[in-house]
């Protein structure tokens, strides 16, 4: 059998490793959802008196809510069907692509990393920190990004994403503006109420609450018939 010189294996070992590193597939996206995971979204909306124009601004205002619901996963690309719910009790069905439309962002990310802001659809939208929150009666982990432009009008927008899914959990936006020394103002929040994708951790919801109370009744069960035959 020929044996190998030391450089003669080093250049062997550098070829496998060139080819191992080609051949290895990137992954683009950390998904922290799956196929079937679905979150449903209320939306509400206040204005100051006078201010109805600019709530106008803020997108479709007989929008009641919507549902989103993941149907397909292929690699890094997560195809939504999105259900939207009017007030006059009218529906509208539509299927986009998760990310660009900026509803889902990748799992973990931190401080600093970039993201499509959900509705306005900007790019490279930085988070600017990570905060505890309370949705769908569970309390989250979420990273958020804020962001402000002022023109003739001041929009203020800011947005939460469930930090170890990277589903939205909230959007508010907010115009305002002062015209002859009067103040108006209009506000639209998109928030999060019911979802499969995280669990309501309060405690009558555990199974173990109910095992719980059900050893505490047989064990006060036993000790009262010892105490009886007593």
């Amino acid at each position: 059998m020929k044996s190998f010189s030391k450089s003669e294996f080093l250049l062997f070992v550098i070829f496998v490793l060139s080819t191992s590193i080609i051949l290895v597939p990137v992954s683009f996206a950390s998904i922290g959802v799956k196929e079937d995971d679905w979150a449903k979204y209320e939306v509400t909306s206040t204005t100051i008196e006078g201010s109805e124009e600019l709530l106008k601004n803020l997108g479709d205002i007989d929008l009641e809510w919507f549902r989103i619901d993941i149907k397909n996963i292929t690699g890094d690309i997560i195809m939504l069907e999105i259900t939207t719910h009017y007030l006059d009790g009218t529906e509208e069905l539509d299927t986009v692509d998760a990310y660009e439309v900026g509803f889902i962002v990748e799992a973990d990310l931190k401080e600093g990393d970039s993201i499509i802001a959900p509705l306005i659809v900007i790019e490279d939208a930085s988070i600017k920190g990570t905060i505890s929150r309370e949705y769908a009666g569970v309390s989250r982990t979420v990273n958020y990004i804020d962001l402000s432009a002022t023109e003739v009008v001041t929009l203020t927008y800011r947005a939460y994403f469930d930090k170890t899914t990277g589903i939205l959990c909230e959007i508010s936006l907010s115009l305002s503006m002062d015209v002859n020394e009067q103040h108006h103002e209009a506000i639209v929040i998109y928030k999060l109420t019911e979802t499969n994708v995280f669990k309501s951790t309060l405690l009558i919801e555990q199974w173990w609450f109910y095992l719980l109370i059900g050893i505490v009744g047989i064990v006060i069960v036993i000790v009262v018939i010892i105490i009886w035959r007593r």
